[in-house]
């Protein structure tokens, strides 16, 4: 669960959570920072060598399904490749 302490100045919410108090379904890339306690250029160079889950895209946006890095945090936040034979 994302620190409640946090706020996203941008938006002026709690990162990770929507206006019904639920977690999304998908993150944008400050989000999923947020939410795994780095910042947004750690994370964007995480994904740029591979230590993260691979995003979707829905245009040329990419998003993080926030139960594939529950998932993901509870296996030891493996690398990409090793994180993608772990959930097949």
């Amino acid at each position: 669960m994302p620190d409640p302490s946090v706020i996203d100045a941008a938006t002026r919410r709690r990162p990770g959570i929507s206006a019904g108090g639920l977690p999304p379904l998908l993150l944008r890339t400050a989000d999923a920072a947020a939410i795994c306690g780095v910042a947004e250029r750690t994370w964007r160079s995480w994904h740029a060598t591979g230590k993260v889950p691979m995003p979707v895209h829905i245009g040329r946006t990419p998003l993080w399904a926030y139960a594939e890095l529950q998932r993901w945090a509870a296996a030891g936040c493996p690398d990409r490749l090793s994180w993608q034979v772990l959930r097949n």
